[in-house]
């Protein structure tokens, strides 16, 4: 019969293996299903994609409330598998035998309310894009199968409050801005996959996974990650461009992180709405004392903008600590032998959801929290914003760029990749959503004297970039009421304050820039006062390119290729209170965009800028905000993105000069890619598309 074989991992590589599986079997990936049922059971019954190799899932039928899963250690050729599903039917026939449910593309999760388990199957997908030959796909369908067979469900599986909970989740799109790959890490950047020695399977703990908890019973009941797919939430688009006649591939791809995540139409934090629980939530540190697990059952939590049910299931009752996915920290007591939470987040267009997890002790019991679409006759904006305690923003989204030549993939081809990334300003603020007023006061929420939730942000920035980290700060330094000047003032106080305690070598790179001044000033060249904040960004943090295929090893700041800039950028540096210093900001960028041009100049005869043979490693990344992390953000990121391809092409030898021309053909290719993307994202966060305004 089949032969026994290790469990299967995806290591992080790049290249695609083209081996047999009996010449390499821990790299392989099941893309193609087909589920069958019996009363008893449901058979998953995966293939690699040219169907060589077959592995088959069992899930249990005959629970009621539990999740039986479990995997046949059997590796199966095709012949093989016909003979089992023969035999399996057979088995079967007195209880009306094994019947065809449907094709399938993987499993995005599994989730229980009331009572029963129900898979969540991708049914029919699309290849959107590949990297280095490896296929990456949107979902075009999905189908919610309940688990249990209906013979063995009780009343409480009809009930209308579980058929509410089952249409709250089929209002999430898993059609619209999700991505997956099954043979290639896309939550990773290029250079961490190059980079990385990493076994055992895709890496569902990185924060840009979107549907890490929800895949998380399969994948620790299979000890694997071949079954289930890693959704990332965010956007993905490629375009195919020529230069001199040479092909080369572009692709955008931004990941928003799963960490408070949403969107400014939804709950901040828990402790807002403490008061609209009647304390049945509170913030964890220094909130009043929960209620008990009885008046969670009892009562529905009503926000003025959105409504919450809170439903519990349990037996004992002691404290338990619990975090919510979207980063929301909070309290329950009373309550004990928490396993999970289902934390749903809905915003006011229903295209999304959230899930979330109780990180508690012991774990048999649940609380669900369900939120539905907005009940209120008001606009729902502005309610995510700033930071939470564990350093985690609102709007936190990294943008990579990739170029690859056309050979990429392959032991000749070359490839780069370059990563910035935006977020909300890293503090304690908020805005309360009014009716009257299309932009709300901006309220500074708590005072913070040693900003330790701005510190762990930026540390988890270095952690996740290295350093330098760069901050491009886009808000307005003047305006009759002040709104964004506060928070500007404050940024500038709490960067300063930090810079204080870090190394030198790890201090903050911190720009200010009124972009909204800047650009209604006659004459005012937005993109080459931004491309000039871009260049020197690139020379302190350097980008990815690949060089020979077979180098992997990480760079050190001796890779980074430099151009004297980094003096002119520490000019820049804002410490704490020197408004004064900042307000010539805009005189000193347009000095640099100047001398930008002139280097420009002095260096588009060198052919010695890179060595075509020596790989480059990005060390740090450019952080941009402005309020809502979206219009202006998405001009600056647009200007990053070009001076950035400028220097990939040149790196990749697909062009003379470090510089992409403002006004040719790849140019308003790339622009328009960076509109799509600052579209999707505006969709995602506050509900609508991208103004195109400052």
């Amino acid at each position: 019969m089949g032969s026994t074989t290790t469990t299967p991992s995806l290591s992080s590589k790049v290249h695609p293996s083209n081996d047999p599986p009996e010449l390499d079997p821990d790299s392989y990936a099941l893309e193609k299903f087909k589920l069958y049922e019996t009363r008893a059971r449901f058979y998953l019954i995966g293939s690699d994609r040219n169907k060589r190799f077959f592995r088959v899932l069992k899930i249990d039928r005959s629970e009621q409330s539990d999740l039986n899963i479990s995997q046949d250690p059997v590796l199966y050729s095709q012949q093989e598998i016909k003979s089992l599903l023969q035999r399996i039917a057979e088995g079967n026939r007195a209880t009306g035998g094994l019947t065809f449910v449907a094709k399938v593309f993987g499993i995005a999760g599994c989730i229980k309310f009331l009572e029963s388990y129900y898979l969540i199957l991708v049914t029919k997908r699309k290849q959107i894009g590949s990297i280095c030959g490896h296929a990456i796909y949107s979902i075009k369908e999905s189908q919610l199968i309940t688990i249990p067979h209906v013979s063995i469900q009780s009343d409480l599986a009809h009930s209308k409050t579980e058929l509410r909970y089952k249409k709250l989740l089929s209002s999430v799109d898993l059609t619209k801005d999700f991505f997956f790959s099954y043979t290639y890490p896309i939550m990773q950047s290029l250079q961490k996959n190059v980079s990385s020695d990493q076994e055992g399977g895709m890496p569902y703990d990185n924060i840009f996974v979107w549907n890490a908890y929800l895949t998380e019973a399969i994948r620790s009941r299979c000890n694997n990650t071949i079954w289930t797919i890693a959704l990332v939430h965010g956007h993905f688009r490629q375009v195919r461009l020529s230069i001199f006649g040479r092909d080369f591939s572009v692709s955008l791809i931004s990941r928003r992180s799963r960490h408070f995540a949403g969107t400014r139409n939804f709950l901040r934090s828990l402790s807002d709405y403490s008061s609209a629980c009647s304390g049945a939530i509170a913030a964890e540190h220094g909130q009043p004392s929960p209620p008990s697990a009885r008046h969670l059952r009892q009562n529905r939590v009503t926000s003025t903008f959105m409504e919450w049910d809170v439903v519990f299931h349990g037996r004992n009752c002691t404290p338990v600590s619990w975090s919510f996915g979207v980063g929301c920290s909070a309290s329950l007591s009373e309550i004990s032998n928490i396993d999970c939470i289902l934390h749903f987040v809905c915003n006011a267009f229903g295209d999304r959801m959230q899930a979330g997890r109780i990180e508690g002790r012991g774990a048999t019991d649940q609380v669900s929290l369900l939120s539905p679409l907005c009940n209120a006759n008001v606009s729902i904006s502005y309610l995510k914003r700033g930071v939470n305690d564990r350093g985690r923003v609102a709007n936190d989204v990294e943008t990579e760029q990739i170029v690859l030549d056309e050979e990429a993939g392959s032991c000749k081809g070359k490839m780069s990749s370059v990563v910035q990334m935006r977020g909300s300003i890293p503090l304690f603020w908020s805005q309360e959503a009014s009716r009257f007023s299309p932009k709300p006061d901006i309220i500074l929420q708590r005072y913070d004297p040693t900003y330790q939730a701005t510190k762990f942000h930026f540390e988890d920035l270095a952690t996740r970039y290295g350093n330098p980290i760069i901050v491009l700060n886009l808000i307005k330094t003047v305006e009759k009421r002040p709104r964004e000047m506060m928070l500007r003032r404050e940024f500038a106080n709490a960067v300063g304050y930090l810079n204080q305690i870090l190394p030198a070598d790890n201090h903050l790179r911190f720009i200010h820039w009124d972009f909204h001044k800047f650009a209604k000033t006659k004459s005012a060249n937005v993109l080459a006062v931004l491309g000039a904040v871009a260049s020197e960004a690139l020379d302190l943090t350097s980008f990815y390119y690949s060089g020979k295929p077979n180098i992997v090893k990480r760079a050190n700041k001796s890779n980074r290729t430099s151009i004297g800039r980094d003096t002119s950028l520490r000019d820049l540096t804002a410490s704490s209170g020197d408004l004064a210093r900042l307000g010539n900001n805009s005189e000193m960028l347009n000095s640099m965009a100047n001398r930008d041009r002139e280097t420009d100049m002095n260096n588009q005869n060198k052919n010695d800028y890179f060595n075509s043979d020596a790989p480059h490693f990005q060390s740090g990344v450019l952080r941009t905000n402005c309020i809502d992390c979206l219009d202006r953000t998405n001009v600056a990121q647009y200007a990053y993105g070009l001076q950035a391809l400028g220097r990939q092409l040149h790196a990749m030898g697909l062009s003379d000069v470090p510089k992409v021309d403002p006004d040719s053909s790849i140019a308003a290719a790339l622009m328009d890619m960076y509109q799509s993307m600052g579209d999707a994202l505006a969709q995602q966060y506050g509900g609508s598309a991208a103004h195109n305004t400052v």
